[in-house]
């Protein structure tokens, strides 16, 4: 059966007590936290943009990169509503933080994901690794076993790249069509630009008459 590494209760009632307050305080219009709960949380690992272009020989073994960050799955009556971040915020590792939660599509991407593998791969002995390509905009679970290392597809690009969501991967498959893959633009830079007046040019402008 599939399993995956697990956060320790102490840290995970921190998590709870936490984002209880976040959504009571900040999503209350959105989200009752009276229904609220974590379904699934996982160790998020992550490959850095800067391993592209892969060599020929690379591996996920050797890119994938633990964030020292865990992500979890939210559900609001039953239903996976968003996801949310916690990390140690600093050197002490008895401290525990909620970095953010946000209601996204994405949650329930993760539910479907995870209940395909449950079902697909419910005789293999599996680790499940959710990993993370920011440079990709690429998201999927890395499913590794004694025999085979392979990738469950959770937030995807175009078809034409050929990493398509909600697809099984073999690791040498995924490796190249990832490596292919354009990266992301990011974000543009706006045009027409005006520059800030210094304060000495304030001084010199039109003066106004405060009412």
């Amino acid at each position: 059966m599939a399993h995956s590494r697990r956060l320790d209760k102490a840290r995970l009632q921190m998590v709870r007590r936490q984002l209880g307050h976040m959504i009571s305080h900040f999503h209350r219009d959105v989200v009752d936290a009276r229904s609220t709960e974590i379904h699934e949380t996982f160790e998020l690992c992550m490959i850095q943009g800067d391993v592209f272009p892969l060599g020929k020989d690379e591996r996920l073994s050797t890119i994938v990169k633990r964030t020292g960050s865990w992500q979890h799955l939210i559900k609001s009556k039953g239903k996976p509503i968003g996801i949310a971040h916690s990390a140690a915020p600093g050197p002490l590792e008895n401290i525990w933080s909620v970095q953010n939660f946000f209601v996204t599509p994405i949650s329930a991407k993760i539910a479907r994901a995870v209940a395909k593998i449950d079902r697909t791969r419910a005789k293999d002995n599996i680790e499940v690794i959710l990993v993370t390509v920011p440079s990709k905009l690429v998201d999927f679970f890395l499913l590794r076993s004694p025999k085979k290392t392979e990738v469950y597809l959770i937030v995807g690009r175009d078809k034409s790249t050929g990493l398509v969501e909600g697809r099984f991967y073999t690791e040498t498959r995924f490796l190249k069509l990832l490596s292919s893959a354009p990266d992301s633009m990011g974000i543009g830079v706006a045009r027409n630009l005006k520059h800030l007046a210094s304060p000495k040019e304030k001084s010199e402008g039109p003066t106004e008459n405060n009412v």
